[in-house]
């Protein structure tokens, strides 16, 4: 098995640190070059939990699988947690945060989808956004704003247990619309993120 950033044979001639190196699809060197940090953001009064520190080495890969379109690399960033995420969300169905819609049909599947698709989970797309503009090019003022450009889909119905779920957490903003979007409707609502920015790597 090849390793999915790098290419290398997974396993070939394995230093003793590798020897007992669990089963990933990345190379032991790939893997270590992110950093694990488990995180909880509370964003409009809702436990947001997060995996992964939002390092250069994560940046790069992320990049490379949403801008470069390299729908291979789905399985990668959590695939650490194909065991302890179906059991700790067991019964929720996951629904996932909007993508600008330009950018959507730009890149041909939903980054979320295939990411989230490792855990065979029930999945939703409720969302809309009002503003297509992405992130990445919005002012630090106008992320914030973002939360106001977020809504349900007409005629959509959720289930009991839902798990908001998204890539990476910036300012927040976009989990926080989607939880506004959902206030006062009787549901039981958990959030995750994969990686977590913090706020000096905002500036």
């Amino acid at each position: 098995m090849r390793c999915l950033l790098c290419h290398k044979e997974i396993g070939t001639n394995p230093s003793f640190r590798e020897i007992f190196w669990e089963e990933d699809v990345l190379c032991y060197g790939c893997r270590k070059a992110w950093k694990k940090e488990k995180a909880v953001r509370v964003i409009a009064g809702c436990k947001v939990e997060t995996y992964w520190a939002y390092n250069d080495a994560f940046q790069k890969a992320l990049i490379q699988f949403k801008e470069c379109y390299d729908e291979a690399l789905k399985e990668i960033f959590l695939y650490p947690l194909r065991n302890y995420f179906p059991f700790k969300y067991f019964g929720y169905t996951l629904l996932l945060l909007p993508s600008a819609k330009e950018k959507l049909e730009a890149r041909g599947f939903s980054h979320l989808k295939e990411m989230y698709s490792l855990f065979q989970m029930p999945m939703l797309e409720p969302f809309e956004m009002l503003s297509n503009q992405e992130q990445k090019q919005m002012s630090q003022k106008s992320r914030l704003q973002r939360k106001k450009q977020i809504r349900l889909k007409a005629n959509i119905t959720l289930p009991k247990k839902v798990l908001l779920v998204d890539d990476v957490i910036t300012t927040g903003a976009t989990m926080e619309g989607a939880i506004h979007a959902l206030n006062g409707m009787p549901l039981k609502l958990k959030c995750f993120a994969c990686a977590n920015v913090k706020k000096k790597q905002l500036y």
